[in-house]
C-alpha cells in the first residue's frame, strides 16, 4: 500500500510541476518585439533608443543598426526577455565602444541589463529603474521552445529534467558573460535571494558596487548590499 501511495504522491509532483512549467512556458510564449527608434542628443550625437522586450528575433536588424556607424550612445527601456539576444547586443555595443544609458522614467530589467553591460561608459539617470533576477528558462526562447514541445507531447518528466539542465546551463552562461564585461559575480548570488518570477530593484549604491553603474564613482567604503528590495510579477523574463 505504502508503495501505492509513494508512487501516486510521485505522479502527482510530477504532475503540478508539469503544470507550474506548462503555465511559465504559455506566460513567456508568444510575439515579443524590440522596437528602435532614434533621437538626438544635446550635442547633435545620434542616439539609438531599444524599447519593448528582447526577442532572438530581432537580433540581426538591432545588430545591423549598432554596426553603421551612427550611433555614439545607446538607451534603454526593456523589461527583458531573452537572455542570448541580450548578450549578443551587449557584446555587439561593446565591441563597438558604444556608451549605454537607462534614462529617466526608464525601466531596465533582466536581458536590458546583460544589453546595459556591454556599454563601455554605463548612465543610469534619476529615476531610471534596474532590476536583476536569477536565471531561468523563461530568459530563453530556446528553452520555451523545447519545453513548449516537450509538454505538448505530454512528456512531463523530459520536461522537467531538462528545466533543470537549462537553469543550470543559463547560469552559467550568465557567468560568463559578467566576467566578461566586467560585472561583479556577486550580483549571481545576491539574485538568487529571489524567486524566478520576482527581482530586486537596485539602488544606485548596489548599481556600483557591482560595477553595473560605472560612472558614479567608486563603491563606499566598507559598503555591502543590504537586504533586497523586492518587486513580484513585473513582467519581466
Amino acid at each position: 500500500m505504502s508503495g501505492r501511495l509513494c508512487r501516486r504522491r510521485s505522479r502527482r509532483q510530477i504532475l503540478h510541476t508539469a503544470a507550474a512549467i506548462l503555465a511559465l512556458v504559455f506566460f513567456t510564449h508568444g510575439a515579443r518585439a524590440l522596437q528602435m527608434s532614434e533621437t538626438g542628443s544635446a550635442d547633435g550625437e545620434a542616439i539609438l533608443l531599444l524599447s519593448g522586450e528582447v526577442a532572438m528575433s530581432d537580433v540581426d536588424r538591432i545588430l545591423y543598426a549598432l554596426r553603421s556607424g551612427r550611433f555614439s550612445e545607446v538607451w534603454l527601456d526593456s523589461p527583458g526577455g531573452d537572455s542570448a539576444a541580450g548578450y549578443k547586443l551587449g557584446r555587439a555595443i561593446r565591441n563597438g565602444r558604444l556608451s549605454t544609458r537607462v534614462p529617466k522614467g526608464a525601466v531596465c530589467a533582466s536581458a536590458c541589463v546583460d544589453i546595459f553591460l556591454g556599454g563601455v561608459v554605463r548612465f543610469v539617470d534619476d529615476r531610471a529603474t534596474i532590476m536583476i533576477h536569477p536565471g531561468s528558462i523563461s530568459r530563453s526562447d530556446t528553452a520555451n521552445e523545447y519545453m513548449y514541445s516537450a509538454l505538448r507531447q505530454g512528456k512531463a518528466v523530459e520536461a522537467i529534467q531538462s528545466l533543470e539542465r537549462f537553469n543550470s546551463a543559463e547560469t552559467s552562461s550568465w557567468i560568463e558573460y559578467l566576467t566578461f564585461m566586467g560585472a561583479s559575480l556577486e550580483i549571481v548570488t545576491y539574485a538568487a535571494k529571489v524567486q524566478h518570477d520576482c527581482a530586486i530593484v537596485l539602488s544606485r549604491q548596489e548599481l556600483v558596487y557591482f560595477n553595473i553603474l560605472n560612472t558614479a564613482g567608486r563603491p563606499v567604503s566598507g559598503y555591502s548590499p543590504a537586504e533586497p528590495n523586492v518587486r513580484c510579477n513585473f513582467g519581466g523574463q
